[in-house]
């Protein structure tokens, strides 16, 4: 988000940031003597906070709670437990774990609820026997980087119950006691709120609209998709909508789909920052220094366009990259309809022009670019 944006990504490559060298992007606006105004919008690429224990019923109703069938080397055995955040002991992770969570979720306003897990491990999660979400983490975070949640959005009625099963094996996570890392299982949730309509009314006042959208990312995780996690896609149109001069930061660690693209003023992509973020991004939102950087990778029009979108798959198995083809700006899809956004491409203040010549040697192309403003361009 605006005020706690995605600094660096986890794992081994994370590094320390020193607290007292990070402005948040709101003072530094202000002071270049902005005014600013502020509106959450969404909760982001974030763990949701716990579903409360009065959301769940035993699945006999006989009372609150969640039946979870725990296992050992010497057996298996069902408990009731209050709810949906458990983490296992780090002294022995293997021999007294969960692998089977039932309970009936009972909420108290009726529409979208954004759901999300949160874990070292591997689950399935299924609501009416129906899997709504699926996924595997080494654990739930790595050293010094983001969060890595599992989501997905849901429609529920306020005070139906609906069955909600997890299947949950302790397998892919690590363990390593002085990092946290173990196996975890956590289970979050966000009733329908009115964050975006809040957000698209503060958006409607101001000169200029500033949308943060997120994507967390590092080592212990592989990506599942390219769209943006819960309501972020639904925030910037309503944002748009509100403010024409709507300008879209994404705090991402690669490609991700755009789909309102064509309803916004300008993208601004600034991967995992660091902790020199905030000024920085002031001077080029206020144009004193060019946005400079270029694509170093592909942002297709759609996931399909990609390799290896079959169902239940992110990337093919088997890739062959000596031969240079199927990936990237090579991908049939891309070569024949194009990308939302190309390898290379970026966009400055300054006007400029490019000549192209042919070289002395045989396949030699000769390039000159022009500068016709005032800013240094890179």
């Amino acid at each position: 988000g605006v005020e706690d944006p995605l600094l660096i990504g986890g794992g081994a490559a994370a590094v320390t940031l020193t607290p007292d060298r990070v402005v948040s992007l709101p003072d530094a606006l202000r002071n270049a003597g902005l005014e600013v105004l502020l509106a959450r919008g969404s909760r982001g690429d974030r763990p949701l906070p716990p579903v409360p224990p009065s959301a769940f019923r035993l699945p006999d109703g006989s009372g609150p709670g969640v039946e979870v069938t725990f296992g050992s080397p010497t057996g298996t055995w069902t408990e009731h437990l209050p709810d949906i955040d458990h983490a296992v002991d780090l002294a022995d992770p293997l021999g007294h774990w969960p692998h089977r969570w039932v309970t009936r979720i009972v909420p108290e306003a009726t529409g979208p609820h954004r759901l999300s897990l949160t874990l070292g491990g591997s689950a399935t999660l299924c609501l009416d026997g129906r899997v709504i979400l699926s996924g595997e983490r080494e654990t739930e975070r790595f050293i010094e980087g983001p969060h890595y949640p599992l989501e997905t959005t849901v429609q529920l009625t306020a005070g139906v119950e609906t069955e909600l099963t997890i299947d949950f094996a302790p397998g892919p996570a690590i363990v390593i006691p002085p990092f946290g890392c173990g196996p975890t299982l956590r289970l979050g949730w966000q009733p329908p709120s009115d964050l975006v309509a809040q957000a698209a009314a503060v958006a409607a006042a101001a000169d200029v609209a500033v949308v943060f959208v997120e994507s967390a990312a590092g080592e212990g995780m592989d990506r599942s998709g390219i769209a943006l996690a819960g309501d972020q896609d639904a925030l910037v149109s309503a944002v748009a909508a509100a403010n024409p001069a709507t300008v879209v930061v994404m705090n991402v660690p690669g490609a991700v789909l755009t789909p309102w693209s064509n309803e916004v003023a300008a993208l601004l992509t600034v991967w995992f920052p660091g902790e020199g973020f905030a000024p920085a991004l002031t001077d080029v939102l206020l144009g004193v220094v060019e946005p400079g950087g270029r694509l170093p990778v592909t942002f297709p029009r759609r996931r399909s366009d990609l390799p290896g979108a079959g169902p239940g798959t992110f990337v093919p198995l088997i890739l062959d990259y000596d031969a240079d083809g199927d990936v990237g700006y090579r991908t049939a899809a891309v070569l024949s309809d194009g990308a939302a956004w190309p390898f290379g491409f970026g966009l400055g203040y300054a006007p400029t022009s490019a000549t192209a010549v042919a070289g002395p040697e045989p396949g030699e192309v000769r390039i000159t670019a022009v500068n016709h403003g005032d800013r240094d361009t890179m």
